[in-house]
């Protein structure tokens, strides 16, 4: 995953980040460049996606949208703008509003008091499956603040990108047949081949989009499909591989932490060290000194409990 924090005001390539919501029936919108608000911000990408965190900051801009962006207001936003038009208006958006905006719409905004927001680029590729307008769900924040979490940690782009998957499932115009067209297509024998080439690139960094393109199918439909046949997501199965190898290696060698966070795929030692704590309840230290005398495999499961979605 590429993390990039900004801290010089004059960045040379401008960033452009920008919300969309409706509320009593107005549209609202609030955008930013990295020229003007540049210090704090983090620029990651996952999965064809380019993800922007942009702190609290006075802005004013005006620009094309160059790609369609998702917006989530992680803060309030009040200001001047216009969308589409030379006509600007006041505005105020609410925490949690959210809103697209399409390539090519013709943005002004600016404020004084700018809240940090999340602003998601979508890849050419997907920008017809979303449907352009606003939204307002509270899932929507939720997903947000976890993204914003994990972007901050420097997670690897696995996490992140199962996240922005969930965000976009939820604006996605995809058919409800393509839905059906999921269930059953994961076979035992295609099961088996996704299986082994998570295993053999387990310590490398693994995006469902690549499995996805590997097999010739869009993300969204191996997902529903795999999710389908094994009753969790293929990011939450590929964590849960890596965990079991940490757990193998910890309890079988006198590697480092470090190392065994490397050779399995972890972003860092923080974050398997996250990840263990979320997933099994303890540290990797405390897995490793805990009763020895149980397989690793079993520390994995009796620790972990039911499979379940954790993002």
């Amino acid at each position: 995953m590429r993390i990039e924090k900004c801290v010089d005001f004059h960045a040379s390539h401008t960033k452009l980040s920008c919300d969309l919501a409706m509320s009593s029936g107005e549209v609202m919108v609030h955008e930013r460049s990295t020229e003007t608000v540049s210090a704090g911000a983090i620029f990651a990408s996952a999965g064809g996606w380019d993800i922007e965190l942009l702190p609290a900051g006075a802005y004013e801009v005006r620009y094309v949208s160059p790609r369609c962006t998702i917006g989530v207001a992680l803060d309030p936003q009040m200001g001047v703008h216009a969308i589409g038009t030379d006509r600007r208006q006041n505005f105020r958006a609410k925490v949690g509003v959210v809103g697209l905006i399409p390539a090519g719409c013709d943005v002004y905004s600016s404020s004084r008091y700018g809240g940090e927001y999340l602003r998601l680029s979508a890849p050419a590729s997907l920008e017809a499956r979303i449907e352009q307008g606003h939204r307002q769900d509270e899932n929507f924040l939720q997903l947000a603040q976890e993204l914003r979490r994990w972007v901050m940690l420097g997670a690897d782009a696995l996490i992140c990108e199962a996240i922005v998957e969930a965000i976009v499932d939820r604006l996605s115009c995809s058919a409800d047949g393509e839905k059906e067209l999921a269930k059953g297509w994961i076979t035992s024998r295609r099961l088996r081949d996704v299986e082994e080439y998570i295993q053999e690139t387990l310590g490398g960094p693994i995006l469902v989009s690549d499995i996805a393109m590997r097999l010739g199918l869009s993300t969204t439909f191996f997902s529903r499909a795999f999710k389908e046949a094994t009753g969790r997501s293929p990011q939450e199965h590929i964590i849960q591989r890596r965990l079991q190898r940490a757990c193998v290696l910890m309890l079988s060698t006198k590697d480092s932490l470090a190392a065994v966070a490397a050779e399995c795929g972890f972003a860092s030692h923080s974050h398997m060290s996250t990840l263990f704590r979320d997933r099994l309840g303890l540290s990797p230290s405390e897995l490793r000194g805990s009763r020895p005398h149980l397989a690793p495999e079993a520390q994995v499961m009796e620790h972990r409990g039911s499979p379940s979605d954790k993002v």
